[in-house]
């Protein structure tokens, strides 16, 4: 894959390889918003213009709360059917 970042805060022609893991922590340390503790990867701060400082803020990370929701028969069948046509389902 290939990973391209732009903005004001994002120094030029930085060239180097990165891991699809670093994406998330980097995004959510730009944003200002704590990283759970079981995100994988790193920020990347090579990617910053040198005056652009972060101070990122792991945190423990919760379970979702959350409940699940309920598909009744038809809706199944009709996402079965489309994973199906796309390949995931044979």
């Amino acid at each position: 894959g290939l990973f391209l970042a732009w903005g004001p805060d994002i120094a030029p022609g930085t060239h180097e390889e990165t891991s699809i893991n670093d994406i998330a922590p980097t995004l959510l340390a730009l944003l200002g918003v704590p990283i759970p503790d079981d995100v994988d990867g790193v920020v990347l701060r090579h990617i910053l213009r040198p005056e652009r400082t972060l101070r990122p803020v792991w945190t423990e990370a919760v379970g979702w709360t959350g409940q699940a929701r309920t598909l009744d028969a038809a809706t199944n069948r009709a996402i079965e059917e489309r994973l199906r046509g796309l390949g995931y389902l044979q």
